[in-house]
């Protein structure tokens, strides 16, 4: 195996992959799905793995529930696949239950094998091309993702461009683990945000916001993760007119000796307690990934927004750019 080949897809083209290292953080990305394959931290206790994720591409393959991934081209849910742009309608694959659109499709970014396009010590920069008609989405779409570490920093910059009208919600997808192990009931979670997206009974988004009130969605002070109640919504963000990255959510360890804190240009976050997480094999260190084994907090636009007008703008224009920054900070406490 050549030094930067991790595996090979199924029509035989190679995944690569690249090591990223700066004085207190180290990382592994790979071209399938421009995914964070592994992120480990320097703590006076010694190296510590940060995020799930396996060893092998096979696994990514058949088994990874987008871990670590880059979602696209609309990340979260579309209802019966159906969008409408600049009164033209649109249908998308509706590859959930063979009635719904999610996470873009069947061939979805996170499945896809990116381009390497650039690498040095600290940074990597993957690129893709979607072609116009994939899973029903319209234009061309150029994306780059681009991680870089800054010493306690995860730094991940998304953008893109397209050469029609085309829903877009990129999003990266880790599952994260502070204690490196076990169950992430013990974390604890505060989030700066006053309202969530409601959800109707189908789970589906109704377009509006409603105020949080105390109860098990409640992180506006810090509590632990573990509130009795399966959490996957999505939380409105303070609004910020300088699309600089702002601070959005403080995740601490179950040992209570690191902070994790997410800073982002995005309006949304959704939070995601892996409740439903089952996999079948064994990942880093031979742990087998149950129910809440790590938690997803995914800086992110919001789903099924391109059917209501009031939610935050999803549709890009040719002549516009995509810009997604996002920061994960650590530090030890």
């Amino acid at each position: 195996m050549i030094p930067d080949e991790f595996g090979r897809m199924p029509d035989g083209s190679l995944i690569r992959q690249a090591e990223l290292c700066s004085n207190q953080l180290s990382a592994r990305v790979i071209s399938y799905g421009a995914a964070l394959v592994d992120l480990q931290i320097t703590l006076p206790s010694g190296r510590r793995r940060l995020v799930l994720g396996f060893g092998n591409a096979e696994d990514y393959l058949a088994h990874s529930p987008h871990f670590g991934a880059t979602v696209g081209r609309y990340a979260g849910k579309i209802r019966a696949g159906k969008v409408a742009i600049d009164g033209a309608k649109v249908q998308l694959s509706c590859n959930m239950a063979g009635k719904h659109h999610v996470h873009g499709g069947n061939s979805g970014f996170g499945k896809l094998n990116w381009a390497l396009d650039t690498t040095s010590p600290d940074q990597v920069s993957f690129r893709l091309v979607s072609p116009a008609g994939q899973e029903g989405y319209p234009g061309v779409l150029s994306a780059f993702c681009t991680y870089r570490l800054e010493g306690p920093v995860l730094k991940i910059t998304m953008t893109a461009t397209t050469d029609a009208p085309t829903p877009i919600n990129l999003l990266h997808h880790s599952y994260f683990n502070l204690d490196g192990f076990g169950m992430i009931d013990a974390h604890s979670l505060v989030i700066q945000a006053n309202e969530i997206l409601e959800q109707g009974a189908d789970g589906f988004p109704t377009g509006r916001f409603v105020a949080i009130n105390p109860g098990s969605y409640d992180f506006r002070s810090l509590r632990r993760v573990a509130t009795g109640a399966d959490l996957d919504l999505s939380y409105r963000l303070a609004e910020d007119a300088t699309n600089e990255p702002r601070h959005a959510a403080t995740l601490v360890a179950g040992s209570g000796d690191l902070e994790m804190q997410v800073w982002t240009t995005e309006p949304g976050l959704h939070l995601y307690d892996a409740y439903k997480l089952s996999v079948p094999v064994p990942g880093h260190d031979g742990a087998f990934y149950g129910p809440r084994s790590g938690v997803c907090l995914e800086p992110t636009r919001f789903s099924d927004a391109p059917n209501y007008p009031a939610l935050p703008e999803t549709i890009l224009q040719p002549g516009g750019i995509y810009r997604q920054v996002t920061e994960f900070r650590y530090n030890p406490l």
